[in-house]
């Protein structure tokens, strides 16, 4: 049926724009280090340039199509967030480059959360990504869970904070 072919197609799109996005991630890292390498010749410092340029333009392409997936077909599933985090560590170090230090204080225990896993990989992205824009010369960026409990349930929380802006989300 016609439901279900579409569904297919944004399962199918969702795998593929989450690869190719980490392949994207690795060549913008590599190409920021690059950059810090080359800064006497300006030659070689165009030609990096128009690589992290095409290689930003396919991040928001793929970004794009992995949001019009995730709309389409959302799978909430039980999951833990530090595993979550843990998995995705070196890719979030990649995004932010070598000048920032990534730290993580992930709290012992947590419930599990009812979450789409990729979706919430593509917010721990995007915190990495605003993170690498904010503080080009370098700075600190710290992901810290925690539970909160009130009277009658408890949230599970992911604190991101860094040292450019204080701000947290």
């Amino acid at each position: 049926s016609s439901p279900d072919r579409m569904d297919a197609i944004a399962r199918l799109a969702g795998v593929v724009s989450h690869d190719f996005s980490n392949l994207l991630t690795v060549i913008l890292g590599h190409t920021d280090m690059l950059l810090d390498v080359c800064q006497d010749n300006e030659a070689m410092r165009g030609s990096i340039l128009e690589i992290k340029n095409a290689a930003e333009s396919g991040a928001r392409v793929t970004s794009d199509l992995l949001a019009i997936s995730q709309r389409q077909s959302l799978r909430p599933a039980p999951v833990d967030i530090n595993a979550i985090v843990r998995n995705l560590s070196e890719t979030l170090c990649q995004i932010v480059g070598e000048q920032i230090d990534v730290r993580f204080d992930l709290a012992l225990d947590l419930p599990l959360v009812e979450v789409d896993a990729l979706q919430y990989e593509r917010v721990l992205r995007s915190i990495a990504v605003h993170a690498r824009e904010v503080m080009p010369h370098g700075g600190r960026l710290t992901m810290a869970t925690t539970i909160e409990r009130h009277a009658n349930h408890a949230n599970v929380v992911l604190r991101a904070s860094d040292t450019a802006t204080h701000t947290q989300s």
